[in-house]
């Protein structure tokens, strides 16, 4: 290497960065630590998770009719409370399951709606019926679907019988 060329290279080793830290030892220690810690400090911090949490998108409305049949059910719930909120801006679907004693009717959001102003839009509307069967139809109860994830898994092993 030429004079000229070691110099050249000492004068920006000397001013650089790196040679802030090849003078001051203590400073680069102090610098690496930090690092280190934050570094920690982050790890515990972090949460991750193998599947996103994703909301459903739906709403689920119930409306108990103890001893009425589905085809009552049908008629005296799910049909009103489908006309009702099929027209709220923000329901990309409405279906509905009649049984015995119950009526249950999702309603499906579209991509993108303001899940909590439909829900409140949808409550009002079915809290607006006012042709429930009066004598036997309870309150209808409105709610917003959640994804549960797995909470625990539990193996079990060892050298006794299965059904034991």
């Amino acid at each position: 290497m030429t004079p000229l060329a070691a110099q050249i290279r000492k004068q920006s080793i000397d001013h650089g960065p790196l040679g802030f830290f090849a003078r001051n030892t203590v400073a680069a220690n102090l610098f690496m630590a930090i690092f280190l810690i934050g570094g920690v400090v982050a790890a515990f911090n972090l949460n991750s998770s193998i599947f996103p949490t994703i909301k459903p998108g739906i709403i689920s409305i119930s409306v108990p009719y103890p001893g009425a049949t589905p085809s009552e059910v049908e008629e005296g719930i799910t049909r009103r409370v489908e006309e009702a909120v099929a027209t709220i801006q923000g329901v990309y679907q409405v279906s509905s399951t009649a049984s015995e004693g119950m009526g249950s009717i999702n309603v499906e959001l579209t991509d993108f709606a303001d899940e909590d102003e439909v829900y409140e839009d949808v409550k009002s509307a079915v809290d607006r019926i006012s042709d429930f069967p009066p004598q036997r139809a309870e309150a209808a109860e409105v709610t917003i679907a959640e994804n549960v994830g797995t909470v625990m898994q539990l193996v079990l092993s060892g050298p006794i019988p299965e059904a034991d």
